[in-house]
């Protein structure tokens, strides 16, 4: 197998395609049809609004009959739907690719939209029921309740559209929530505080390790040498334990040692996995942090992190500036200088690994402000073979010697900056 280590997408043999199966299919359906009964019951109140405001004029067409049915039918359907879902979530075999943590957002947005719902159902089906009976305050209160619920929802109904639809962050969940997903292209990413624990059959012998960038068949990781290398042979090594802040506990896996190369006091080695690609996936994007990073991303080439001064320009202004990582595709820059997104501009960049400045172009592609200042993603665009060539001598000297020493100094930068995706 090619070295994971020199490349950022790897394409997968049509045999060895993964299947992502985020969602099982009952879990699709009631997330649809709740979708679209929310979407009817709000056409249909907000039709009615209107029309109602025009009723001296001609005679409004009375829509709440219909109103009332699919609210009646929506909440049956739904609760239905939900106790099959009970029943068996990750659908017949069990397999299915389940975030295993929330973040404290989705949480917030989850509670917010079950209670607000849920008041809103409440308020319907009590007016439903009171329909024969001759309470018009008690009715115009509810009708006001009903109401109020319904525009409160919007906002977090729209937000919801938006990540699904627009936001390049997590748009690309939406598939999972359509289909299987057929992974052909593999991505290496760099997980921001992902360490590894290797160690062999009998758990007696262990190596630490920081990993360098994972994917769903393989593992980089740069292990400080010393004088366990008398005694341990990382041939040995067949079993690894993923460890991260945000993981409930160790992920394991079984895996063998591909390729390994000294570069000063620290070993850089690669490892792959020792069970099939369909397998290797499940374990790992079963996991909230694995499942961002290795899929959501869509990001096809491994940054790494640095801290390099750098100034440019725009086809306006000039100014300076911070490199804090950087890929074959583009760079994360950091400055006080306010760019808008999709505006050409240019880095000019300094190194020892160079004889002389590079200067890269490309858009700006994201941004972000934090604190004072502004955090940008910029994409290269037409590069010539000869500035490609330059910027991969960069990047080998910036993986494999800039990071063990200029960029360690500004870990609370990196930090910060960890949950941030620079650029697509």
């Amino acid at each position: 197998m090619t070295n994971a280590a020199s490349i950022g997408l790897e394409l997968l043999a049509p045999e060895d395609t993964v299947i992502i199966s985020r969602f099982a299919p009952r879990i699709r359906w009631l997330h649809w049809f709740n979708a679209t009964m929310i979407l009817l019951l709000y056409t249909l109140g907000i039709s009615q609004i209107v029309e109602l405001r025009h009723v001296g004029d001609f005679l409004a067409r009375d829509t709440r009959w219909w109103h009332i049915t699919i609210g009646i039918f929506w909440m049956t359907g739904s609760g239905i739907l939900s106790l099959i879902v009970l029943q068996n979530p990750t659908g017949k075999g069990g397999e299915s690719i389940v975030s295993d943590k929330m973040i404290v957002k989705q949480w917030l947005f989850l509670l917010l939209s079950v209670v607000v719902i849920t008041l809103m159902s409440i308020t319907g089906i009590t007016l439903y029921f009171l329909r024969p009976h001759d309470l018009p305050g008690l009715k115009s209160v509810l009708i006001a309740l009903h109401g109020l619920f319904a525009v409160l929802y919007l906002p977090l109904l729209g937000y919801h559209i938006y990540l699904g639809t627009i936001n390049t962050d997590t748009r690309y969940s939406l598939s999972t929530m359509l289909v299987d997903v057929h992974l052909q292209g593999v991505i290496h990413n760099f997980i921001s505080g992902l360490t590894c624990r290797l160690s062999d059959e009998e758990s007696i012998l262990f190596v630490d390790g920081t990993v360098e960038h994972v994917s769903i068949l393989s593992f980089e990781a740069r292990i400080k040498t010393g004088s366990w290398e008398k005694w341990v042979d990382l041939k040995q090594m067949t079993i690894v334990d993923f460890v991260h802040p945000s993981l409930s506990g160790p992920v394991r896996l079984p895996v063998r040692l591909d390729t390994r190369l000294h570069m000063g006091d620290h070993l850089l080695v690669n490892f792959n996995y020792a069970i099939s690609h369909q397998e290797s996936a499940r374990l790992l994007l079963s996991h909230a942090i694995f499942f961002r990073k290795l899929f959501l991303e869509q990001r096809f080439a491994p940054r790494h992190s640095c801290n390099i001064p750098v100034s440019g320009h725009t086809l306006n202004d000039n100014f300076e500036g911070i490199l804090v990582d950087m890929s074959v595709g583009g760079v994360g820059l950091l400055t006080h200088f306010k760019i808008k997104p999709k505006t050409w501009a240019w880095v000019n960049i300094e190194s020892e690994a160079l004889s002389s400045p590079l200067t890269l172009g490309g858009r700006i592609m994201t941004r972000k402000k934090q604190n004072k200042q502004w955090v940008y993603g910029l994409k290269f665009m037409d590069l010539s073979t000869k500035e490609h060539d330059l910027l991969d001598r960069l990047l080998l000297y910036v993986k494999y010697k800039g990071l063990g020493t200029v960029a360690r100094k500004d870990r609370s930068r990196k930090k910060k900056l960890k949950n941030f995706k620079f650029y697509e």
